[in-house]
């Protein structure tokens, strides 16, 4: 799919994405920063069409794998973009060691997009963004948002895993929260930030309501020291 502006200096590009018989679909999140240049977060296979598309929005100069699971396109994505930095949690060298990797996915972050890092999962290792002028938060694997249209397969998927018809983390992300109580702390700090629309990379976006979705969908977890969550 072509690039879809979602808001001022804020786009995704959806991709066909099967995972072991799901069809899941992917998206990219692609924003245009205060200096004029671009960062790719969660680069999916890109057509010569897409590379131009984004060539032409600004120098594209961050390239982010925001958790260890997005990284299958991110070696094409380096020679198309030869002059971005790749931006990926540490571990993922173990995944893709011929990499080079720049620096932490928290360190995209500047007075337009707020990087927030999310604990206790040692095998996801996600970071989410809040990109404040659109007041929208970009996550990856932490919720899904899979509606209909979907095959029936991918349907009683994702029923079974707790992930159809519904926004929020699925029973696979809730198996991955090894610490619940930093969890609890990291969602707690995402709920600090203002944002009303929720870009996820499987599934539809959730357009608003986004603060209230996600505060509902980890009241599993326990209450954080400091107290309750933080309401809308």
């Amino acid at each position: 799919m072509s690039l879809q502006q979602l808001d001022a200096n804020l786009w995704t590009l959806d991709f066909p994405l099967r995972v072991g018989g799901l069809a899941l679909g992917g998206r990219s999140t692609v924003v245009r920063r205060g200096d004029g240049s671009v960062a790719l977060i969660s680069p999916g296979p890109l057509s010569d069409d897409d590379v131009a598309a984004l060539a032409a929005l600004g120098p594209v100069r961050a390239l982010v794998a925001p958790n260890l699971m997005h990284h299958m396109h991110l070696a094409a994505a380096r020679q198309h973009f030869l002059a971005a930095k790749l931006y990926a949690p540490a571990a993922l060298a173990r995944k893709q060691p011929t990499l080079t990797i720049d620096g932490p996915p928290e360190a995209v972050t500047g007075s337009d997009l707020h990087a927030i890092a999310i604990g206790g999962m040692p095998k996801l290792q996600e970071t989410v963004f809040v990109h404040g002028p659109s007041r929208t938060l970009v996550v990856t694997d932490l919720v899904f948002n899979v509606r209909m249209p979907a095959p029936w397969f991918t349907r009683l998927f994702m029923r079974v895993n707790g992930g159809f018809d519904r926004f929020g983390p699925t029973r696979i992300c809730r198996s991955l929260a090894k610490d619940r109580a930093a969890v609890r702390r990291s969602v707690d700090a995402v709920l600090t930030s203002d944002f009303d629309r929720v870009i996820v990379a499987h599934g539809r976006i959730l357009e608003s309501g986004g603060h209230a979705a996600l505060r509902s969908g980890f009241d599993w977890l326990p209450v954080s020291a400091a107290g309750s969550t933080p309401a809308a």
